[in-house]
């Protein structure tokens, strides 16, 4: 259960212009091991516009097999069920699924914060801290843990369910890439040419469901893969297993035809590898004319000793790149990519 920033002006999308943060969200946080986890939930807000920072209210969770709960008041609000949730840990260099149920099948610890910054409250509603705020109190009743007379261990036969809740839908468990040994070897090195290469797999970061992406056929070149972005958080990108490209440093370029169909005003757009979080480096492409397709070419030494422009002092691990291709819009665009690869230059 998490509540950020109460009582400061809200960025719910359809909030008045001076409506009050007021959103307490229900929250399951799984996948890959940190940076590589992700987190999805539900917000909800108390009847009437009451804010939560202005009174006890009872928060739950009903935690049974192969399904969570959130509650307030006694009110169900949100669902999460374990097709939507998923645990990858590494082992012996390679990543393995936790199996079914996985990450809530464990003990787990209770952990009650009045958390100061952070990601998600420094880069929410006004940004970074406001010193004149404090002293600040998180006040506490009481915490109490029962368990299911009808089932102790699996905790069914005692749900409280209401038909109002929402059904969070979660993520599924990815693909477990691997790489055959010739995988990300020259002289030319085909990501997508018509298909994604095999060893591969589209992914993405995004956070408020902004960007999508899917393969669309084009007249002349067969299937190509298009990227639309409606907001400003979010990107797509070409996941791969874990994998030394350092080869590609000596005067490799990373090669790829582009056509952004439409944009807002002079949106830049970001060209990525990284080998997970904050571990990336990023270059701006030089676009072609809006609705042409154009090649762009990016030294691969230029763009990992460009480093991450959002995380000063960190960049890519080029021996161990696990997004080959990271494509990032920095606004609204709507853009079409096609022969990707790596490649030498002629000579």
């Amino acid at each position: 259960m998490e509540a950020v920033n109460l009582k400061t002006p809200s960025t719910e999308t359809g909030a008045a212009e001076d409506e009050l943060e007021s959103r307490v969200f229900g929250s399951l946080h799984y996948g890959k091991p940190w940076p590589d986890n992700v987190f999805t939930g539900q917000a909800t807000h108390l009847p009437g516009n009451v804010n939560p920072a202005d009174d006890f209210h009872t928060y739950t969770i009903e935690w049974e097999e192969g399904e969570i709960r959130w509650y307030i008041d006694n009110v169900h609000f949100a669902t999460q069920k374990q097709e939507g949730w998923y645990s990858q840990h590494m082992e012996d260099g390679i990543f393995v699924s936790g199996g079914k149920n996985a990450p809530f099948n464990q003990k787990f610890h209770m952990l009650l914060n009045l958390a100061v910054g952070g990601n998600w409250a420094a880069n929410a509603n006004n940004g970074g801290i406001d010193s004149s705020v404090f002293p600040q109190t998180l006040a506490i009743d009481y915490v109490r843990v029962y368990r299911c007379s009808a089932d102790r261990w699996k905790g069914k036969g005692c749900a409280s369910i209401s038909d109002q809740a929402k059904f969070v839908e979660g993520v599924a468990e990815p693909e477990i890439l691997i790489g055959d040994g010739n995988f990300g070897k020259g002289p030319v090195f085909d990501v997508y040419k018509d298909e994604l290469s095999v060893g591969m797999a589209f992914d993405g970061y995004n956070p408020d469901k902004v960007v999508t992406q899917e393969e669309v056929e084009e007249a002349g070149r067969g299937k190509v893969w298009k990227i639309t972005k409606t907001g400003e958080a979010g990107n797509v990108y070409l996941r791969a297993p874990q994998t030394d490209l350092s080869h590609w440093m000596d005067n490799g370029e990373l090669v790829f035809d582009l056509n952004v169909e439409s944009m807002e005003g002079d949106t830049e757009l970001l060209v990525k590898m990284d080998s997970g979080w904050p571990k990336a480096s990023d270059i701006t492409v030089t676009q072609p004319a809006v609705g042409t397709w154009g090649e762009v070419r990016i030294k691969v030494a230029d763009l990992i000793a460009g480093g991450n422009r959002f995380s000063g002092g960190n960049k890519a691990d080029i021996k161990a790149i696990t997004n080959v291709l990271v494509i990032e819009p920095l606004g609204v665009m709507t853009l079409k990519v096609d022969n990707i690869r790596f490649e030498y230059p002629a000579k």
